[in-house]
């Protein structure tokens, strides 16, 4: 009997070993009544049929529970992965081990509020600054990895890729600009690649915008005209080291005036300052016309230059005595990206306003506040060396304050920003044909 099932199917092993077991008991009863023969008979052929093969169907269900299961340890390995500079947050880390055979843990995650004594910035600077820069370049190392992030939806969508210069530099949903539908365009005529931006006064002090592309001019004076902006400040080149950075968006000629859909745009003055130029500018939609003051900073090109501290100052300084009580929009601030430079600008302005009012004895959070723009935008402040550039501008703040409290101190202050670094970014070709809109 063995040997005739010596290949049989494991479940038929167990029914073999079981009428084993139970062949003495059939023996004993061949002598008796039938009915005991026919009892134990029926105990073998239950239990073969307790041990019967699975089904096809049977197979077919535990096939699919297991494929299930692998689609969902997938899914939360992808979600994982995808996410995983705020997973890692949550998980216990550890260095490795240690020659004392114990694991060391990882060092906590990097403090966020980091303030600085107004009237210690000296000292502070002659320490960061040590090392060639060390310092600095490990703070903003911290800064990268507290930055928030948000989803880029609208960014993302198929009909909005061409409208973005770099693909990395995208607005977050939450903070994004939506522009006015126009009538009989497709859903994504709201787009455009521009953020809301805190200030020193206001939480949308600021519209932090790409440089509009040849496609987009339309829609960036779209922009300006829905959102009542009276000042554009612009810290680019259109062009840079024979690369484009930014449209020529405006009127090349003064009272030659140009249309961009129902806007009609006109220079009627324009004033060279040396190191950047101001336009004044009619922005008229049929009868309605605002007057829109543009400050083109010439002095911040993107390979290897030095910025005087003392040369962005004054031009911020000059910014802000034409933004006027009566003035309702935000101020649109853009360089190519609209993040290293926009960003710089704006957090210098914010210093600006600080220092004016508090005491040189007050702190102030510049790691922070560069955080607090990354939560609307993504990389304000760039590089570290633009980081490093804004505390060298705090710097010059407070020594002209200090001086203004005590005029018997001479002497200038300049400070070179001599490690300016060219813009980290992927440049969109995939422009298509909004190229040709213009």
């Amino acid at each position: 009997m063995l040997n005739l099932v010596g290949n049989a199917h494991p479940s038929i092993w167990r029914v073999v070993e079981w009428w084993q077991k139970e062949e003495a008991t059939i023996s004993s009863l061949r002598s008796g009544s039938g009915n005991a023969e026919s009892v134990a008979v029926t105990q073998i052929v239950k239990t073969f049929e307790c041990y019967d093969p699975l089904t096809g169907g049977e197979i077919a269900g535990i096939i699919f529970c297991v494929l299930l299961l692998l689609a969902v340890i997938g899914i939360i390995g992808f979600m994982v992965h995808r996410n995983w500079e705020r997973v890692k947050e949550y998980l216990p880390s550890f260095r490795g081990r240690q020659p004392s055979g114990e694991f060391e843990p990882l060092q906590p995650p990097p403090e966020r509020y980091r303030p600085i004594v107004l009237s210690a910035i000296r000292d502070f600077l002659r320490k960061y600054h040590a090392d060639d820069n060390r310092l600095f370049i490990g703070e903003y190392e911290d800064l990268k990895q507290l930055s928030p992030r948000h989803t880029t939806n609208s960014a993302n969508l198929d009909e909005n890729k061409p409208k973005n210069r770099y693909t990395n530099i995208l607005p977050y949903d939450h903070s994004r600009v939506i522009l006015a539908p126009m009538v009989d365009e497709e859903d994504s005529s709201d787009y455009i690649n521009a953020n809301y931006i805190p200030g020193y006064t206001y939480g949308k002090e600021f519209i932090a915008s790409q440089g509009p592309l040849p496609g987009t001019a339309n829609d960036f004076w779209r922009m300006i005209w829905e959102q009542s902006v009276s000042i554009i400040v612009m810290l680019t080149k259109c062009s840079e080291n024979n690369m484009d950075k930014c449209e020529h968006y405006w009127p090349h000629a003064a009272n030659e005036p140009k249309c961009y859909n129902d806007l009609m745009v006109n220079v009627t003055s324009v004033s060279n300052m040396g190191k950047y130029d101001i336009h004044i500018m009619d922005v008229c939609l049929g009868d309605e016309k605002r007057v829109v003051k543009h400050f083109h900073f010439l002095e911040w090109p993107d390979f290897s230059a030095k910025v005087e501290t003392t040369t962005l100052i004054e031009f911020i300084t000059t910014v802000r005595q034409h933004i006027t009580p009566d003035i309702k929009g935000p101020t649109v601030t853009h360089c190519s990206a609209g993040v290293g430079r926009t960003g710089t600008f704006i957090t210098v302005d914010y210093l600006m306003q600080y220092v004016e009012d508090h005491d040189l004895s007050s702190q102030v959070d510049i790691f922070d506040w560069v955080i607090q723009m990354r939560d609307h935008r993504t990389t304000m402040v760039q590089t570290w060396a633009q980081y490093a550039f804004i505390h060298d501008c705090l710097s010059e703040i407070v020594e002209r304050k200090r001086k203004l409290q005590n005029p018997e101190e001479n002497g200038e202050v300049c400070i070179d920003n001599l490690a300016y670094e060219p813009d980290d970014l992927y440049e969109n070709t995939k422009l298509g044909p909004l190229q040709t809109e213009l």
